[in-house]
């Protein structure tokens, strides 16, 4: 079998493992689920620290 023959059966392959994810995703994960998350993603994080850190040198 050539280069070109197995790199289109692993790129076929790559692409139906994605659409059958996709779907099973769809299929599976209740709407709740994705509306609850979209909302989590919305919300604006607070920075883990406020002050300010001066770098300089070399940090190791």
């Amino acid at each position: 079998m050539s280069a070109a023959t197995r790199l289109a059966l692993f790129g076929t392959a790559l692409a139906l493992v994605f659409v059958a994810s996709f779907t099973a995703a769809g299929a599976l994960v209740p709407q709740a689920v994705v509306t609850r998350w979209e909302h989590q993603g919305q919300t604006p994080h607070s920075p883990a620290s406020t002050t300010s850190h001066q770098h300089g040198g070399s940090e190791r």
